[in-house]
């Protein structure tokens, strides 16, 4: 692994060549915390392979209690769990998908969730709540008794003063995250953020996840947490022409100075078999003329020996070899560890998502049932017997889909989901940086096990917004017409009502807005006193950066 680590190419990070936003956080605000921690469903199992993989990165001295916490809990996450899988996992993995859901889409802060809550009205949805995202493994057991754990949430959210209960919609990638114990989602970098980077080392030099593989740390040198934002990739090329715009660097500039070594070579053979052609010409020119008596051939001048290389350049040519063979294997070990990753990521977030919709089906009959027998009695049993009658299959409930991370994986949901439908939400980025560095300051403390510098929480924060975009823009033309909304958060939040009606407008779903929109005008009312945070103008040198950074969805979306 030495070789692969020093291979791998390093650019300057942000802070290094002036760029970082000089914006500052307090890491320690809440460190004595232990509520709002989304790690408090986790088992013991993933629980003990993340200690035994990241011991080195842990803060100790600074998140012990936390550590002891969710061990703690891991222990009673196991034992509910055994129930959940004893009385459920059959019917979970026969339960099947809705083949259209409907994914949110846009980056944190954008307004994702105040979208979601509305859309979560309609009944003809199922979504995750954020009982089942904090604990994936047992909520079909723990449910009923969630109150007792009310002591692990806040009345609000930290970053925005929204209400915050057992019952509210929330974001699938938590519970993945949860499931894998921190080893394939980019939401561990809550955990441990200095993994964001491949080579951002923690304690002991690298932290984050094990990217599935469960024999590599992300962040200590081949990949970072930030590798498993967008899973459409093809080895280390397309990640460098999408931060290059195509222009070659970092770990091609080895292959392209070993390929003009073998140019070179290649060239002093054509050269040395072209003379021989021409020989061959001249020689069937003297066939052609053989009445004509041949003249004594001259004695040929002995051949001069080959000249040996310098030494210099022969052992640059060594090195550039080594090089390129260094680079070929760690952009395979990268590969091997990012395909792991996915596959455990996508079986986590298929079984999580088959458990919702189980839910949301007994659910849905458990009502049926009570209805079909007002005052609990059993319902009249028929005079003659009958007999039985086929009953058509059950459509699953449409799934409401929202995490931000997915706005970087459209090109996985169509190949997963070709029929489903997106929104996509977007705000003036430099709102949008205001919002996130907030969040990033008042709520990511509750979940640190390691303290970032500033560096390491501008980075995650300015790159999650680029690479969220760029695979967002650059697949969005694969989605079939119709099943695409770009909507402004400037106009949901002046017309919630009229947002909604462009949503079932554009998506067919014309006849149900009279049923639903009382649903819609009720959640709405309710907000009617909420104040949405107002924060500082930054300064001028701070948007500078995010308007050089991320410029193209200023012009995209027509942001001065």
């Amino acid at each position: 692994m030495a070789d692969e680590k020093a291979a791998s190419p390093r650019k300057p990070t942000h802070d290094e060549t002036g760029e970082l936003p000089p914006y500052r956080y307090d890491p320690l605000k809440h460190r004595w915390e232990l509520k709002l921690n989304f790690m408090s469903g986790v088992t013991l199992g993933p629980w003990l392979a993340f200690l035994w993989t990241h011991w080195r990165d842990i803060h100790w001295a600074l998140f012990w209690h936390r550590v002891a916490f969710l061990s703690a809990m891991s222990v009673v996450n196991s034992v509910l769990a055994l129930f959940d899988w004893a009385l459920h996992s059959r019917s979970v993995a026969a339960q099947a998908l809705h083949p259209e859901p409907l994914f949110i889409l846009g980056h944190p802060r954008s307004g994702t969730t105040h979208l979601h809550n509305l859309l979560s009205r309609d009944p003809a949805f199922a979504f995750v709540n954020t009982f089942h995202a904090g604990f994936p493994s047992s909520f079909l057991t723990l449910e009923p008794a969630r109150g007792l754990l009310a002591g692990l949430l806040a009345p609000t959210r930290p970053m925005d003063r929204m209400a915050l209960s057992w019952e509210l919609p929330a974001e699938d990638e938590i519970a993945v995250n949860v499931l894998s114990g921190c080893a394939v989602s980019p939401y561990a970098a809550l955990v441990l953020p200095r993994a964001w980077r491949a080579g951002g080392g923690g304690a002991g030099g690298g932290a984050g996840g094990a990217g599935g593989a469960g024999s590599e740390r992300a962040g200590g040198g081949v990949v970072g947490l930030r590798d498993f934002l967008d899973w459409d990739w093809e080895g280390e090329e397309g990640e460098e022409q999408q931060q290059a715009g195509g222009e070659r660097e970092g770990a091609e500039s080895a292959p392209a100075a070993a390929a003009a070594v073998v140019e070179k070579e290649q060239r002093g053979r054509h050269s040395s078999s072209g003379s021989g052609a021409a020989g061959g010409k001249s020689g069937g020119a003297g066939t052609a003329a053989a009445a004509a008596p041949a003249a004594p051939a001259a004695p040929a001048a002995p051949a001069a020996p080959a000249a040996a290389p310098a030494p210099a350049v022969a052992a640059g040519e060594a090195a550039a070899a080594r090089e390129q063979q260094q680079q070929q294997r760690w952009r395979q070990r990268r590969a091997d560890l990012r395909a792991a990753a996915f596959a455990r990521w996508l079986s986590a977030f298929k079984w999580f998502m088959k458990k919702v919709t189980y839910r949301h089906v007994r659910q849905h009959q458990s009502r049926q049932q009570q209805r079909q027998q007002p005052g609990g009695q059993p319902p009249p049993q028929p005079q003659q017997p009958q007999p039985p009658q086929p009953q058509p299959p059950q459509q699953p409930p449409m799934l409401l889909i929202k995490s931000p991370v997915h706005t970087a994986r459209l090109r996985t949901w169509l190949a997963l989901f070709p029929r489903a439908r997106f929104v996509f939400v977007h705000r003036h980025p430099v709102e949008v940086f205001q919002s996130a560095a907030h969040m990033a300051d008042s709520y990511y403390p509750y979940t640190y096990l390691q303290a970032p510098d500033d560096a390491t929480t501008n980075d995650f924060i300015m790159d999650q917004y680029e690479l969220m975009y760029r695979s967002y823009t650059s697949h969005r033309g694969a989605v079939p017409p119709g099943r695409l909304l770009e909507l402004p958060f400037a106009e949901l939040e002046a017309d919630p009502l009229g947002a909604l009606r462009r949503v079932y407008d554009t998506f067919g779903w014309s006849d149900r807005w009279e049923a639903v929109a009382p649903l819609f005008g009720d959640y709405s009312a309710s907000l009617a006193d909420f104040k949405k945070n107002q924060f500082n103008r930054l300064s001028p040198e701070a948007e500078a950066v995010v308007r050089r950074r991320w410029a193209p969805s200023f012009a995209e979306f027509g942001y001065s």
